[in-house]
């Protein structure tokens, strides 16, 4: 209850923050990778204190919502570099990484699994945030 709230109020603040005076039109795109990295938090919290069979199914989601707020922020629906990256994403979310939380779920402990998995989605973003700024 108490997470909820606070993600309630970081949401709130957020968009008001999108909507206010001076940064309507050119801070937008930045704040919506805010809420999407807020957002990606607390789904870890949530699979760190409520660890139950969905995990290994919750986590390709991630990477697809990564994937379209980057498409989005640098405007590359249209380029065949974004649409590979996309159909790259989601061949290897849907068909490689259940199978590999399901195998690291049962090899490491349960933390070090959601350790490793938010490494690879950090490392997952981060070139795909740098190769979309440097191909403008």
């Amino acid at each position: 209850m108490l997470g909820s709230s606070f993600l309630a109020l970081v949401i709130y603040a957020s968009l008001f923050y999108s909507w206010s005076y001076y940064s309507v039109h050119k801070e937008a795109p930045v704040i919506r990778l805010d809420i999407v990295a807020l957002f990606t938090v607390s789904v870890f919290i949530f699979m760190y204190y409520n660890p139950q069979f969905y995990i290994p199914y919750t986590a390709p989601v991630l990477f697809i919502i990564w994937w379209a707020a980057i498409t989005s922020r640098f405007n590359k629906w249209k380029s065949v570099f974004g649409i590979s990256w996309g159909a790259m994403t989601l061949y290897i979310s849907f068909n490689y990484i259940p199978v590999l939380l399901i195998l690291m779920s049962v090899l490491f402990p349960y933390t070090m699994m959601l350790g490793i998995l938010f490494l690879v989605l950090l490392c997952y973003t981060g070139i795909y945030y740098i190769i979309c700024s440097k191909i403008q």
